[in-house]
């Protein structure tokens, strides 16, 4: 994909907002994100067990049961762990946030760079 097309730059300019399908490849960008916060959880479960926080690590369970099961037994929400933003206000050394290499290949694809020069020039 070279950017948008002229109709997609047409709903953006009419609605202010437009769905880009098929901008980022699953396979070579999509998949390696979905890894990479699997580990996420999976470091996330070690603490949260050795805290007494959970009982089970849950990894007979895929992805999203998993990190449902294991904010519900915590009653946390976690999800500083698996942001890629970092809060302008109250980050200390310990703040949670990933911003591991899948991530930063992710926000750098050329095809979502093209889509967004799209819309706000080179």
């Amino acid at each position: 994909m070279s950017g948008l097309t002229k109709q997609q730059l047409e709903h953006f300019e009419h609605f202010g907002f437009v769905t880009a399908e098929q901008v980022l490849d699953p396979e070579t960008v999509i998949d390696p994100v979905i890894d990479e916060y699997a580990g996420v959880l999976e470091n996330l479960a070690d603490k949260l067990l050795a805290e007494g926080k959970i009982t089970s690590r849950y990894e007979n369970l895929d992805f999203g049961d998993r990190v449902t099961q294991i904010y519900a037994e915590s009653s946390e929400v976690h999800n500083k762990y698996f942001d890629f933003t970092l809060s302008t206000a109250n980050v200390t050394h310990d703040t949670p946030f990933w911003v591991g290499p899948a991530v930063f290949n992710a926000l750098t694809a050329p095809s979502l760079l093209d889509a967004v020069e799209s819309l706000i020039g080179p």
